[in-house]
């Protein structure tokens, strides 16, 4: 607490004595770090027998950084992946100040720490809760314990299977919209190069160097393309259409929509965190340097400004669909119009808001908040939804919702609501309006970005891997023929019917899942003192006995190394690091029995139990609707001489080598096949 106090008065001190501060306290975290190094490690150090990382780089950055350089210098997981084929599976390394944490990526440890029994004793660690809070708010994604539980029941509903499948056919229309764009940007491409337009000028998600790469070798119409960039925009399409039924048009009119916009400087806030930025959001859970997280730095009010935007259009999404859901409600109930205690805006009820609409009632809010002074004046009577009367609040039970077919909105948020308004819930059970205007942010920062990086990420495997591209092309285009000769109802307008239901498709996503993950790892913070059981016996790090568990101590930090799972050749074998769809082909035979107790079975991309990931259905169906969309358009082949470095952000970037100063995209050759008509 000392120290805290130190720091938390420097800005109060005449420059002098805070220079006298400062060095005082950058000492005694120096000593706080020689102890961990010394005392800590030699004399009270519980896990002296579990083999260790060597330390790199010299004495003082290892003081300071302890392993947290090196590994937040390397490519995601690629530090992990070299310590596990030195040390095994269970090791341990140094954070910040020569703290000490544990690696694990045993099944057997990870099942039991993220298992149903105690997954809500290990939850995210401070610095990381501390981040997405100041990022989305407290939702599902952040919050912990029985908040998390609530609010799982509440939304886990409006991601299961059968839901998912509904909105399949959302999916594909802007899968379908994706390949007309590329296809108008390689119509560009070769307009420029035949000199029917300026050979440097630029097109959307376009570089100079893209202009600069010889395409003439190329059979048929051809272009580079930063299929991560357009991915992007598509996957914001996707969860803004089937997430709340907004219309972001993204594809077409990039971030000029205000919540686009919003969103997409929140995303960059929130992706682009450097060491030093890292480093700040350490040091601000030391107690009494809470204040750092309020330092008005240009991110923070990026952040700021952006969550407020997201927040105005928020109030008006969930204010519509409680007023549409209300109206359902009342006539699945045969209750008449005037059942409702509101009667107005029931025309309106009956077309879905536009983007222009809710950004005008959005304004509107936010200039009567401004006006009043008071923010609770944005829930303006035009926003408030008409409310169910006695007897048609009767009939919302969680069956009766389930059961009422939406004449106009099948959206993830709408499920939500539904399920909240259940009449069989308590009042303590169901979410709060302003929890309730969370979930569009969540499933913004959760189920776009992530998709599309995964999506970007799999689209490189198949340009690297051509025969395998070939092969599930093939697949794609006879399940496109037979959909169209049998048809069915369920996805009518789809290109293929149920994704779910192609074998290698199945394969070639989980592969790129555990190759490639979109997110590589999250850190667990123990609450109380636990024993970690593992698979098997390991060997001491003096040669000499094994271990068979790993003792955490309260307040520990576990890392959950999600990436280097997929990567441990303990687990999956020597050619871990091959892209290889078919060891899935049979997972009872093929798969190594190491994996098998992992869910999926195999694959640790969305962890498990309670904690996992609520919407890995929806964002696999994504995944396996764009990619058949793009295979059955377009051939992908990288570029030749173009190396990619990836980035550890929240989610697994990459920046092409002597590129860098572009930012971080996929460029890879696109040539349109001959038989599309996209």
């Amino acid at each position: 607490m000392g120290l805290a106090f130190l720091a938390s008065v420097l800005l109060l001190m005449p420059l002098g004595i805070a220079l006298v501060a400062a060095v005082t306290f950058g000492v005694a975290l120096f000593l706080q770090s020689a102890y961990n190094l010394t005392i800590g490690e030699y004399i009270v150090n519980p896990w002296k027998h579990i083999p260790a990382a060597t330390h790199e780089g010299s004495v003082l950055s290892t003081m300071l950084m302890g392993d947290f350089g090196i590994i937040k210098a390397s490519e995601p997981a690629e530090q992990h992946a070299r310590w596990i084929s030195e040390l095994g599976s269970v090791f341990r390394y140094r954070h910040m100040f020569g703290k000490p944490r544990i690696f694990i990526s045993d099944p057997k440890a990870l099942l039991y720490i993220h298992g149903p029994g105690r997954a809500y004793k290990y939850p995210k660690s401070t610095p990381t809760r501390v981040f997405l809070d100041a990022v989305m708010g407290e939702g599902l994604i952040s919050i912990e314990g029985d908040k998390h539980r609530r609010q799982r029941r509440i939304i886990s509903p409006a991601f299961t299977n059968a839901a998912v499948k509904e909105l399949q056919p959302v999916m594909e229309k802007h899968g379908a919209n994706l390949a007309t764009k590329i296809g108008k940007i390689i119509d560009g491409s070769v307009d420029r190069r035949k000199g029917l337009v300026s050979k440097t000028k630029l097109q959307d998600g376009e570089t100079p160097p893209d202009l600069a790469v010889h395409l003439h070798s190329y059979k048929g119409q051809v272009a580079v393309v930063d299929v991560l960039f357009w991915a992007s925009r598509t996957a914001l399409d996707v969860i803004g259409d089937a997430g709340f039924n907004y219309q972001f048009n993204s594809l077409e009119h990039g971030n000029e929509d205000e919540l686009s916009e919003a969103y997409n400087n929140l995303m960059t806030a929130c992706m682009d965190v450097d060491l030093f930025q890292a480093v700040t959001i350490l040091l601000s859970e030391i107690p009494g340097l809470n204040w750092m997280r309020n330092i008005p730095t240009h991110r923070n009010k990026t952040i700021w400004s952006a969550r407020a935007t997201s927040g105005r259009y928020a109030k008006s999404i969930v204010a519509r669909a409680k007023a549409e859901i209300a109206a359902e409600a009342a006539a699945a109930a045969g209750i008449p119009a005037g059942g409702l205690k509101s009667r107005r805006s029931q025309a309106s009820l009956r077309t879905t808001p536009s983007s222009a609409s809710l950004r005008q009632r959005a304004g509107h809010a936010a200039s009567v908040a401004d006006d009043s002074g008071d923010d609770k004046a944005t829930n303006v009577d035009d926003l408030n939804p008409p409310q169910p009367s006695s007897r048609a609040q009767s009939v919302l039970t969680k069956d009766a919702f389930d059961d009422v077919q939406t004449t106009k909105s099948g959206s993830l948020l709408h499920r939500v609501i539904r399920a909240n308004l259940a009449a069989d819930l308590r009042p303590n059970e169901r979410l709060t309006d302003e929890e309730l205007e969370g979930v569009p942010s969540t499933f913004l920062l959760a189920g776009s970005e992530t998709s599309a990086t995964q999506t970007s990420w799999t689209l490189r495997l198949m340009a690297e891997n051509l025969d395998v591209q070939e092969r599930l092309r093939a697949e794609i285009m006879a399940a496109k023929k037979q959909h169209a000769l049998e048809g069915n109802g369920a996805y009518e307008g789809c290109l293929l019917g149920d994704v779910h239901a192609l074998p290698y498709l199945e394969c070639c996503v989980k592969e790129a899942l555990r190759l490639m993950t979109a997110l590589p790892s999250t850190v667990r913070e123990a609450t109380e003192d636990d024993v970690v059981p593992l698979s098997k016996p390991y060997r001491n790090s003096n040669g000499k006995g094994t271990f068979d568990s790993v003792p955490i101590p309260k307040g520990h930090e576990l890392f959950t190394p999600i990436a280097a799972v997929g990567l441990d050749t303990e687990l999956w074998g020597p050619d871990a690091g091959e892209y290889k769809p078919e060891r899935w082909m049979n997972e009872a035979k093929d798969l190594p029995a190491s994996v098998k107790p992992l869910p999926g079975p195999g694959l640790y991309s969305f962890i498990s139990g309670p904690r996992n990931c609520v919407g890995q259905r929806f964002a696999q169906t994504e995944i396996k609707v764009l990619l058949s969309h793009m295979l059955t358009n377009f051939k992908f082949e990288v570029v030749p001489g173009w190396e990619l470095k990836q980035r550890q952000m929240i989610a697994r970037r990459a920046l092409v080598i002597g590129q860098e100063k572009y930012g971080t995209r996929m460029p890879l050759i696109v040539s349109r096949l001959e038989s599309s008509s996209a």
